[in-house]
């Protein structure tokens, strides 16, 4: 027979264990990040290619190097720009009017 220390541990463990993963899940789930694009390709015509970016904020393209805020909802402008945006109370997505942080079904 185990000892009821033993046992009335395995329940507190799971439950630890539970949460942090629905913790982790659900933050890593909404959570928007800036990053660097990468995949930018200029067009010997002078303008870009089909792979070529433009924030829907400011209405300029989005060059390689430059630094990014993407959304949850996939929508991506420079990150100066959604910064200036969040600073005056907007939480929406300009392109699809979407919350940030709101899911996609």
């Amino acid at each position: 027979m185990l000892p009821l220390t033993t046992i009335a541990t395995v329940p507190v463990l799971l439950g630890i264990g539970l949460g942090v993963l629905l913790a982790y899940y659900y933050s890593s789930s909404e959570q928007t990040y800036h990053k660097k694009v990468t995949n930018f390709t200029p067009s010997p015509m002078g303008g870009s290619s089909s792979k070529s970016l433009k924030c829907k904020i400011c209405n300029k393209e989005i060059s390689a190097n430059t630094i990014i805020k993407e959304l949850s909802c996939g929508h991506k402008f420079h990150s100066k720009c959604w910064t200036t945006l969040e600073k005056q109370g907007h939480e929406v997505c300009p392109d699809c009017r979407r919350k940030d942080g709101q899911r996609m079904y």
